[in-house]
């Protein structure tokens, strides 16, 4: 049987045209039908996730039971335009991104289930986290390409809505609820222009074919989820920056590892004149673990004029890092958390733009 998959994400710190209308920024028939759409039609595309919910709640409050479902038509749709005015107030003018994801599933018919004139409800049906998981990669990338793409601004994502459903062969919507519960910030608002969701278009099918990365993010979105507490967030975002170095250190490792023999090695340069860079450098050359060496030889090969500055700023994330493990200090507003994502952006778009020249 079909399902479809739709999750719906708020992007405080985006805005596009309305005139555009909708924008698809990510589209992929392989294996699946998966599309990314930046949207203000957010009602439309979750309509029957909202209608699934608005039965939920129903459920829960126990109308259903006393009357047949096909009786609580009115009840259903009030319920729908409840949770929809409720969306729409908490959005405000923030930016939505819709993915939308069909498929096969083998459902289980043997569950309880009633059918009235316009869908179906059953009980487990599917295992819904299976296919959550199915394609969650692909909207990690796509939530960090639209981070990486708004190159000086900070963005966060908070999930607003998700669902799935089935669609039997007459084309009637089958919803399959589990008994186990299913039932202050400011931003500089920027406008997602031509250039930005073309870079976002770009960015999203090189993240996506970055299989190795797809750690990395998976927690650049937490990171920037509003969902998640100040001090979750910063640590997502320190753990993903340390994979990132991790993972990449070695290819930047091999560029700056030229063989020269003691007679033509250029002299040292004293302890004195000596860049605390160049000095990292040699310390990772040498066969240094220090997390900061190895960011030493990115910034070395990606940084350019910054690599000096954006070393002192990782050590700056690592000093509150270590702090935060071994003081037990914590004082969350405090916390550098746009600092920590947007040297992660600068160096995952950096190292995604030179894979790609």
């Amino acid at each position: 049987m079909k399902y479809k998959y739709i999750a719906a994400y708020e992007i405080s710190g985006l805005r596009h045209n309305p005139d555009t209308g909708d924008v698809e920024i990510y589209a992929d028939e392989d294996g699946f039908s998966v599309r990314a759409i930046l949207t203000e039609r957010v009602d439309y595309y979750c309509y029957e996730i909202d209608r699934a919910r608005a039965l939920s709640y129903l459920l829960l409050k126990g109308l259903v039971g006393r009357r047949e479902l096909g009786d609580l038509k009115d009840e259903v749709e009030a319920q729908v335009r409840q949770i929809r005015e409720r969306r729409n107030k908490a959005l405000g003018r923030s930016e939505v991104l819709v993915f939308t994801s069909e498929g096969e599933v083998e459902p289980d018919f043997s569950v309880p289930s009633v059918e009235t004139d316009d869908f179906v409800c059953a009980l487990g049906m599917i295992n819904k986290e299976d296919i959550a998981v199915r394609h969650s990669t692909r909207m990690n990338a796509v939530l960090v390409a639209l981070c990486l793409s708004v190159e000086h601004e900070t963005i966060e994502v908070k999930r607003i809505q998700s669902g799935i459903y089935l669609i039997n062969e007459p084309g009637k919507p089958v919803y399959s609820f589990d008994l186990s519960g299913e039932i202050g910030r400011v931003f500089l608002v920027k406008l997602t222009t031509d250039e930005v969701i073309k870079e976002v278009q770009s960015q999203a099918v090189a993240l996506d074919g970055e299989k190795s990365l797809a750690t990395v993010n998976r927690l650049l979105v937490q990171a920037i989820s509003s969902e998640n507490e100040k001090l979750h967030r910063f640590i997502f975002g320190w753990v993903a920056l340390e994979i990132f170095v991790k993972k990449v250190f070695r290819e930047y490792r091999k560029t700056l590892l030229i063989p020269t023999s003691p007679e033509t090695a250029p002299p040292s340069r004293s302890q004195k004149e000596e860049s605390n860079l160049d000095e990292r450098i040699r310390r990772s050359l040498r066969g240094s673990n220090n997390i900061a060496d190895k960011f030493a030889v990115i910034a070395k090969c990606l940084g350019g004029d910054s690599a000096e500055t954006d070393l002192k700023t990782f050590n700056s994330i690592k000093d509150e890092r270590e702090k935060l493990y071994h003081e037990g200090s914590l004082d969350e507003d405090s916390l550098p958390i746009t600092k920590t994502i947007n040297l992660l952006k600068k160096y995952l778009r950096l190292h995604i733009g030179k894979r790609a020249t």
